[in-house]
């Protein structure tokens, strides 16, 4: 058919042009429904192959991603495939990671995060295990060293991480599944390596950051005073930058506890001590427990000394058995008198032989002895 032909037969509206602007979004839909349909077969056959390589476990996740990034972008609110079975798939996948981070262990936290957008929340066991084992590859992993490689790859692991983590709280957005989370990385915050002690600490304070939510109160809760004395204690660490962090997290709580309470604002002294540079960290650990401790509840405030006790009863290290007792003993009023040491080995001496009396039952005071295991435990 020449041109013309073509020209006089639109002339005569015998031939309706295309509506372009309908075309586009029906055109466009069309493309987003077969990359739909094609990631859901993948993820539907992976959940029934029996042999599964390294190949197909990418495809696998990148197939997750994308079917979840579909789906938020049509404000849906649950998945076209069992959620808790492609958890469960994930974390397989993820247990398969026990060398060091790899691009496809970073790309597994990075599809459960994804997941966490929709209903239902993950089971609790399943979800427990996903954070206790990327906290452990993230934050407890082979060192890096040197390689400019092997330390993008570690920034991206924590990246990931710290949007897993987000993730879980934004699936279940209550106070129980916080302290829950925070108990897992409390762990970590207390190994004998300082990198994921101070890695540790920064992922509490990010997600001390989501306790903004409307609703949220955990400074109800019995638990907080546990929390309280285990992160004050982190004041004596001996690495600076823990002790920065720690600083860090337990001004962020005292500042949630008095807008949650409605107190009048009260910060914490970080004053430092030229002539004795080594008293500084037990006088902030000091202050922080007598702030914390004069605002807890009946319930809290035996929490918070079983906490400390626990510590000091520890075989972490000393500066934990150290800094739970300074926690405990300022609670009672009792832990200002031991700053009056001139040597810090007079003042370890002394806080030696308080240990050693709590170990063996003897010479303590009686709030103390209550808390102390009978001799038939």
């Amino acid at each position: 058919m020449s041109l013309q032909r073509i020209r006089a037969l639109f002339k005569r509206a015998k031939v309706a042009p295309l509506a372009r602007a309908e075309a586009q979004p029906a055109a466009a839909a069309a493309c987003r429904r077969r990359p739909k349909r094609g990631a859901e077969d993948v993820i539907l056959a992976f959940l029934a192959a029996k042999e599964k390589g390294p190949q197909q476990e990418l495809c696998f996740l990148r197939a997750v991603r994308r079917v979840c990034h579909i789906r938020e972008w049509e404000r849906k609110t649950t998945l076209p495939f069992p959620k808790e079975e492609v958890a469960a798939k994930i974390r397989d996948i993820m247990l398969k990671s026990f060398m060091g981070l790899e691009p496809r262990f970073i790309l597994s936290m990075e599809a459960v995060a994804d997941l966490s957008k929709f209903h239902p929340p993950l089971e609790p066991n399943v979800q427990r295990s996903i954070v206790a084992w990327a906290l452990g590859m993230v934050l407890g992993g082979p060192p890096i060293g040197s390689d400019p490689a092997g330390q993008a790859l570690q920034q991206e692991g924590e990246e990931a991480l710290r949007r897993l983590l987000r993730g879980l709280i934004r699936e279940d957005p209550s106070s129980g599944h916080l302290f829950t989370l925070l108990d897992q990385l409390l762990y970590w915050h207390r190994v004998r390596w300082p990198a994921p002690r101070a890695r540790a600490c920064a992922l509490i304070t990010d997600l001390l950051a989501a306790t903004k939510m409307p609703g949220w109160n955990i400074t109800e809760r019995d638990q907080y005073g546990h929390l309280v004395a285990k992160l004050s204690v982190s004041l004596a660490d001996p690495e600076a930058e823990v002790r920065e962090k720690a600083r860090e997290v337990i001004g962020q709580l005292l500042r949630l506890q008095q807008k949650e309470q409605g107190r009048s604002k009260k910060t914490i002294s970080w004053e430092e001590d030229p002539e004795r540079p080594w008293m500084e960290s037990y006088a902030h650990l000091i202050a922080a427990a007598e702030v914390f401790g004069g605002h807890l509840s009946e319930r809290q405030r035996l929490s918070f000394q079983e906490a400390a006790l626990e510590d000091a009863l520890s075989l972490d290290g000393r500066w934990v058995r150290e800094g739970g007792l300074l926690v405990l003993l300022s609670l009672l009023g009792q832990a200002r008198a031991l700053l009056e040491e001139e040597e810090i080995e007079d003042l370890r001496s002394n806080l030696s032989a308080l240990l050693y009396n709590i170990w063996r039952g003897r010479e303590v005071p009686p709030e103390i002895a209550a808390l102390l295991p009978s001799s038939d435990e």
